[in-house]
């Protein structure tokens, strides 16, 4: 073999193994992301973010009758002490707040309303939990223990 021969595949061989060097330091990387994210997600720390945008997008598609969702020129008077509301009759499927109730048996906290998704853990029945405002197919939006999530709601009380 002529030295220029040898010099063209130690060049070929050196610019091989630097690429998949290269490209196996950042599979490494972004492994090591992936699973950082993961363990936030799965602490609570962070939100499901692709989850997040699609019930952004479905709020934009169904406007909220509450005050605070529409701009306003105006600002909002500050507001004093009143005394205690006296209870009011519900309207059915009007939402008065959170809610507390506990859980009929035991389930699972979903990160996401589906029975594929990841969740938090796993609560017994009677432990406490307050309702959100999603509910989304047989999911309810709760908050058990700090931790936002979705549970059928044929298991709350």
């Amino acid at each position: 073999m002529s030295q220029s021969g040898f010099v063209k595949l130690s060049v070929v061989f050196a610019a091989t193994f630097s690429l998949g060097l290269g490209a196996s330091m950042y599979l490494n990387y972004y492994q090591h992301q992936q699973a950082a994210q993961e363990a936030k997600l799965m602490n609570g720390q962070i939100v499901d973010l692709r989850y997040q945008v699609s019930q952004d997008h479905l709020a934009m598609a169904t406007p909220s009758p509450s005050p605070s969702a529409s701009p306003s020129d105006t600002p909002a008077p500050s507001q004093s002490p009143s005394p205690a509301p006296t209870s009011t009759p519900a309207v059915a499927g009007a939402s008065t707040g959170p809610q507390a109730t506990t859980l009929k048996q035991l389930a699972k906290l979903h990160i996401s309303p589906s029975q594929s998704s990841n969740y938090y853990g796993e609560y017994p029945a009677g432990t406490p939990v307050t309702i959100g405002a999603i509910r989304s197919g047989v999911y309810q939006q709760v908050t058990i223990n700090g931790k936002t999530g979705y549970v059928v709601a044929s298991y709350l009380k």
